[in-house]
């Protein structure tokens, strides 16, 4: 089973601190959590854009293993 996390990381006066939000729903396949990585992207697209100093990234974890970072928006 796969767990999607958003990660999202800040930068203030040179320290980054980063938060972890697992999303609630577990995936069968790799594939279908990349999906749900994909879509949950769309949605925060504009948040992305307002927020520039933020980064926004999701991961799907096998286990408590990250499995493959789904997007990385630096």
């Amino acid at each position: 089973m796969f767990l999607l996390v958003l990660v999202t990381c800040v930068t203030l006066e040179q320290q980054t601190m980063c938060h972890e939000f697992p999303r609630e729903l577990e995936y069968a396949s790799h594939d279908s959590c990349q999906i749900a990585a994909a879509m949950e992207r769309g949605r925060y697209n504009s948040r992305m854009q307002r927020r520039a100093w933020a980064r926004y990234s999701w991961e799907c974890r096998n286990d408590g293993m990250t499995a493959s970072k789904a997007v990385d928006i630096s």
